[in-house]
């Protein structure tokens, strides 16, 4: 999937594709989400998965842009 020009668009495509398949195995997924949140210390969740996305590559561009100068 690649990041959409803007919130809207990303929810649209969640919707359209992701979402069925998601509720489909959404036991399965809470199984495997405790199972990380016992194991690994720090997890945490998402709130809002767009906002994420777009800070992530937002840093990782930053990472790529100070390693030019480096």
């Amino acid at each position: 999937m690649t990041i959409r020009q803007n919130k809207l668009d990303f929810m649209d495509d969640y919707s359209d594709n992701y979402l069925k398949d998601i509720r489909m195995r959404e036991s399965d997924y809470n199984l495997i989400i405790e199972l990380l949140k016992e194991n690994i210390k720090g997890i945490t969740e998402i709130d809002d998965v767009y906002e994420y996305m777009i800070e992530s590559q937002k840093q990782i561009e930053l990472g790529i842009n100070n390693d030019d100068f480096a």
